[in-house]
């Protein structure tokens, strides 16, 4: 279960925006499973989506200076000879032979 951090407002009464000055500063945080081993054909095993999203929820905890606006999920190709992400290239090559290998994280 995804616990989410929420700020009321008053009802009647919205927010609005009349300057980039008054805009908080963006970032965002990419949480990707860890690997646990590597299995008996080389592939490696991963932490299931579940454990990302609660190590992503105690980074929150322990990080109270940041405000979630929006979560998303990402996906990064693992290269078919080692088996290692690059979470730097934005493009990927999806082939038709052979085998895609995805980490699913959150963002």
């Amino acid at each position: 279960m995804m616990e989410v951090f929420t700020t009321s407002m008053p009802e009647g009464k919205e927010t609005v925006v009349e300057s980039a000055e008054q805009l908080p500063p963006l970032t965002y945080v990419d949480f990707y499973p860890r690997c646990l081993g590597t299995k008996f054909a080389g592939e490696p095993q991963y932490a299931d989506f579940q454990t990302v999203v609660e190590e992503a929820n105690q980074w929150l905890r322990s990080m109270p200076q940041f405000v979630v606006v929006k979560c998303e999920t990402v996906e990064s190709k693992l290269n078919s000879a080692d088996f290692k992400a690059d979470f730097d290239y934005s493009f990927c090559h999806v082939s038709s032979n052979g085998k895609n290998v995805y980490l699913k994280g959150l963002r």
